[in-house]
């Protein structure tokens, strides 16, 4: 098995290669299973679809923005509460959802950022309460900046 990371237009993927055949091969990408044709270089057929995944396991992103699932760094964040939250792209902040003192739940929308023309919504890891915030709308943001600390 062999995994890859990519960033392409600013967004991580994790990809991991769990079988490899000759023309076919199972791959994962930031966790869905999806099959993949293999042709050489300049062989593949004129029309091709959009890859679907092998079994989706989530729903689609609403249609106002993405969602982005944001991993507390290990080094800054040590055992699982998870004390920060780090931008994961560079783009603008266009709403920041809560304020020092605020209580959240996982999976709370804490910050909007616009990347791409595409808002990205920056959700909370764990249930919490805020500490501070670092940011405010109309500034720029670059991936891995601190956007938010938690109270212990």
């Amino acid at each position: 098995m062999s995994s890859f990371e990519y960033v392409i237009g600013g967004v991580l993927y994790r990809v991991v290669i769990k079988e490899l055949g000759s023309r076919e091969a199972l791959v994962e990408v930031n966790g869905l299973d999806y099959r993949v044709e293999i042709f050489l270089t300049g062989s593949a057929p004129a029309a091709v679809s959009a890859a679907m995944p092998v079994a989706p396991k989530a729903a689609a992103a609403p249609a106002a923005g993405s969602v982005v699932r944001v991993q507390t760094t290990p080094a800054e964040d040590a055992g699982p509460s998870g004390k920060h939250i780090h931008s994961p792209l560079p783009g603008l902040v266009l709403e920041v959802r809560v304020k020092p003192g605020d209580s959240f739940s996982a999976g709370d929308v804490l910050v909007v950022i616009e990347a791409m023309k595409m808002e990205n919504n920056i959700v909370a890891p764990h249930d919490g309460r805020v500490e501070e915030v670092y940011v405010k709308p109309q500034e720029e943001v670059q991936e891995g900046d601190l956007l938010i600390r938690f109270q212990d």
